[in-house]
């Protein structure tokens, strides 16, 4: 690990049980910011970059410590090696840090104007890892007076990142479901779409290559990495709206009840979100719904499918089952789903104490010319209407079909 001295701005390398006590910078990368060839070199021109580097080092040294870590010019991001070590690493460097200083550029104390809720360091993918996985964070404006802590600031940090505030004060984040932990990035950016998923590595306690230029194939080889390193099925708990051109229909779930829960249709072929916008509402998921449902055997996950052991059952939907509530142009949507099967599968996960479920919509045969441009189309429970309807049908599942073996499929289902 490089580590910056904060009296001599040099640098200093260190492996393992060597790495001395440092302090960790997080902050918005700005104009100027300094290289680490400018840092060793010495060549490193005036302005807000080298100047926010030394007011952290002088803040640093303050506190008593001699080593500073900058993202900036610690890493040589020339090394390809070097910026993915540097990248799956970021998160252990963050959380084993005596303190990370959080350095808000765009907020003065006392300035309504430029409170920490409007700072732009919370719509940055990154600063999720940096605002969590520290023991200590402590934040500060542009002219670096103190605004307070992480848990003094909990409220105002909720509001602004979208994470409660109970995870803010301590509370134990690692166990929270996936779609909750992605619900974190819903309305994060990165200025290059693959950093999307490189800055959510560590609090998936993910590792694999960073390949630039492949866009938004690395959310997917994310999700893989996850879906083979957890049993947690609330990845499939995602919603394809807004993020989706998507149409809305009312399923009668109950045949005594023609209005059902509210779904939202996909025509991805993937049960893989294609963005984590589609976790938007994922902070209600909880996984392992009930420890009554078997154990799984693990997924066997590739780059083209998934096969999963899940309680499924098949249901009967006919057209005129499905009633639209959206039509395109003069041709009522539910004529899609002609010829179709309907799988109901019960996920692992819940909300509000009520199970979560998707539907595949599976094609029998090609009845128009594009049918064969997707498998299925994947269908959510909208889990803020949704209270569990779908589970009172004794026709389909029962209340103890968790512990049934006969209701368990194993299905290929594409990713």
């Amino acid at each position: 690990m490089r580590l910056l001295n904060t009296s001599t701005l040099k640098f200093g390398e260190f492996f393992d049980s060597e790495i001395p006590k440092y302090l960790i910078l997080s902050h918005r990368w700005g104009k100027d910011e300094v290289s680490y060839q400018q840092m060793e070199s010495g060549n490193v021109p005036n302005g807000e970059g080298i100047a926010k580097i030394k007011a952290f080092c002088k803040k640093v040294a303050q506190e008593g410590h001699r080593w500073a870590w900058v993202d900036t010019c610690c890493i040589d991001k020339k090394s390809s090696a070097e910026l993915s070590e540097a990248i799956n690493s970021m998160h252990w460097w963050y959380h084993n840090a005596q303190e990370c200083l959080v350095y808000l550029s765009d907020v003065r104390k006392g300035d309504p104007d430029r409170s920490i809720q409007s700072s732009a360091w919370f719509t940055r993918g990154w600063t999720v890892q940096e605002l969590l996985a520290p023991l200590k964070v402590t934040f500060f404006d542009r002219n670096w007076y103190q605004l307070g802590t992480r848990e003094t600031l909990a409220h105002d940090i909720s509001e602004a990142a979208r994470i409660d505030v109970a995870v803010l004060r301590g509370a134990i984040w690692t166990t929270r479901s996936v779609a909750c932990k992605m619900s974190w990035f819903a309305h994060r950016q990165t200025s290059r779409i693959e950093d999307m998923a490189y800055s959510m590595l560590g609090i998936f306690d993910i590792n694999m290559p960073l390949i630039y230029g492949e866009g938004w194939k690395s959310f997917k080889r994310l999700q893989i990495e996850i879906v083979n390193s957890t049993g947690d099925e609330s990845i499939f708990a995602w919603d394809p709206s807004p993020w989706h051109e998507a149409e809305e229909y009312t399923l009668p779930w109950d045949p005594r009840n023609s209005s059902g829960p509210t779904c939202y249709s996909s025509y991805s072929k993937s049960m893989l979100a294609p963005h984590p916008m589609c976790f938007e509402r994922g902070s209600w998921v909880e996984g392992q719904a009930s420890p009554d449902i078997l154990n799984r055997p693990p997924y066997a996950a590739t780059n083209k499918s998934l096969q999963i052991s899940i309680p499924s059952a098949d249901v009967d939907f006919s057209p005129a089952k499905i009633i639209p509530t959206l039509t395109l142009g003069n041709k009522s949507s539910a004529t899609q789903f002609e010829n179709c099967r309907f799988s109901l599968l019960r996920l692992n996960c819940c909300t509000d104490n009520q199970p979560i479920f998707i539907v595949l919509v599976r094609p029998l045969v090609r009845v128009r010319k594009n049918m064969d441009t997707y498998k299925y189309i994947t269908m959510l429970g909208d889990w803020v209407k949704f209270k569990g309807p779908p589970f009172r049908v004794p026709n389909y599942f029962g209340r103890e079909s968790e512990r049934d073996e006969s209701m368990y499929r194993t299905i290929s289902v594409a990713i």
